[in-house]
């Protein structure tokens, strides 16, 4: 068996139950049976900031702004 969807994201606003699909993958090995409580996943909880833009006319130039993609060297 194989998670039908490897990476999934929950909103912050979200308040249901958590959910994982499993797909039956013939091709990876002989079929498990999962009981309630077995270890099927992960999960890691980032800390959504708070972002408020302002709409503005034209920016400042910026060293940054002359190059392109994978211009800053690092």
């Amino acid at each position: 068996m194989t998670l039908s969807n490897s990476v999934g994201v929950i909103d912050a606003g979200y308040r249901g139950e958590w959910q994982a699909r499993f797909l039956v993958a013939t091709h990876v090995g002989s079929p498990r049976t999962y009981k309630a409580g077995d270890r099927i996943g992960q999960i890691q909880f980032q800390r959504v900031p708070e972002v408020r833009f302002e709409q503005v006319d034209s920016l400042n130039d910026s060293p940054r702004g002359a190059g392109s993609f994978g211009s800053s060297g690092k």
